[in-house]
């Protein structure tokens, strides 16, 4: 027959690591990278985070999302005269 150790229970609790924080999310990573240069593209974010230019997009700020430009297949306005 095998003996185990008594283990005395005195009401401390077991020590959790502290090393199990969740990673950065992609949004805080990106405000991380704009913080740090506010002027950078969505093109220069997405290749500092190693991520698409697209996932990069998603998260940026509306005001450092650059204007889209006008569609071409719209028609122009018809003038009135």
């Amino acid at each position: 027959m095998r003996l185990l150790p008594v283990v005395a229970r005195v009401g401390t609790p077991l020590a959790a690591p502290d090393t199990l924080a969740a990673p950065m999310r992609t949004v805080d990573r990106v405000a991380a990278v704009l913080a740090a240069e506010p002027d950078a593209t969505p093109a220069q974010v997405a290749a500092r985070l190693g991520v698409s230019e697209r996932t990069a997009r998603r998260y940026l700020p509306a005001d450092k999302m650059p204007s889209r430009r006008r569609q071409s297949s719209r028609a122009p306005a018809m003038a009135t005269g």
